[in-house]
């Protein structure tokens, strides 16, 4: 079938005098502009450029249609397109005359306008394999309606699973030193999201993790975490028992205090006296040989 469409091609170009040069791809971003060449003969009869029935210049005059869309360079016939849009994705032909031998030698594009590649977001997964202690890496990169999964480690990444884009956009994963990249592109810009693999993996070495894993490292947090609990409850009952203890002795104190008061009390206190009959009694009374 191929080889048919070549043939007419061929029988177009004796029959016609035409020469028919296959369409060439041509990308711009969008609010941006592009500019469009054209094979220019040895001498040039006239130039045209076309997109569909619409005529956008012709003998170096610009259509009034077209006025505030392009530009015409009238050195090297190019044709720009300014402040791109969607609807700019189309088929733009440009056509040359050449005054020798009346040949129209013609130069198709096939315009595809694009929108700047939006940034990618990644996921990332840490599987610890416990035989060999290495640890891989899952990653998950997606950018709008595309994404792709694959399995980092050693220095390269495998794919894993991949879901095309419909917009066109290309996802690249890549692990080079030591550091995780998810890349978007299309033919008109590139967004590159990166992280490095010592966040996820502790100890990496020679382009292979070999510590812990983001598993280890949250169980190990959380049992520090529980350590500090324990401790502090360790501390906080020691004091409560230190202050129980001081104030046991601050009431045995008392206590001692309040005795020695009493007793002191009751030594000092003098006895009570005699009534005073006996103590004059006593008074007038003499030992025996002391009697005048």
């Amino acid at each position: 079938m191929k080889s048919l469409f070549l043939l007419h091609i061929c029988w177009l170009e004796i029959i016609a005098g035409i020469r028919v040069e296959p369409s060439v791809d041509q990308y711009g971003l969008k609010g941006g502009s592009i500019c469009l060449a054209v094979a220019e003969p040895e001498i040039l009869k006239g130039l045209q450029w076309k997109t569909g029935s619409d005529v956008i210049v012709s003998d170096k005059e610009i259509s009034p249609k077209y006025k505030e869309k392009v530009d015409y360079n009238s050195v090297n016939h190019s044709l720009c397109i300014k402040n791109l849009l969607n609807t700019d994705s189309r088929i733009y032909m440009g056509s040359a005359i050449n005054q020798r031998d009346w040949t129209d030698s013609t130069t198709t594009y096939r315009l595809k306008v694009l929108d700047h590649v939006p940034k990618p977001v990644m996921d990332v997964t840490s599987l610890f394999n416990t035989s060999v202690g290495l640890c891989d890496v899952t990653v998950n990169c997606s950018i709008k309606d595309g994404w792709m999964l694959s399995v980092c480690g050693g220095g390269q990444c495998t794919r894993s699973q991949q879901l095309l884009s419909l917009s066109g956009v290309n996802i690249i994963i890549s692990n080079g030193n030591g550091t995780i990249q998810c890349t978007g592109s299309n033919h008109v810009s590139t967004q590159t999201i990166s992280q490095p693999m010592e966040d996820i993996c502790i100890g990496e070495k020679d382009g292979k993790a070999s510590a812990l894993s983001v598993r280890t490292i949250v169980a190990n947090t959380v049992r520090s975490v529980f350590v500090y609990v324990g401790l502090a409850g360790t501390i906080m009952a020691i004091i409560k028992v230190k202050r129980w203890i001081s104030s046991k002795e601050v009431d045995s104190t008392q206590e001692v205090i309040v005795d020695t008061s009493v007793n002191d009390s009751a030594e000092v206190r003098p006895e009570p006296l005699g009534p005073p009959e006996v103590e004059t009694l006593y008074r007038n009374m003499q030992k025996p040989g002391q009697q005048q």
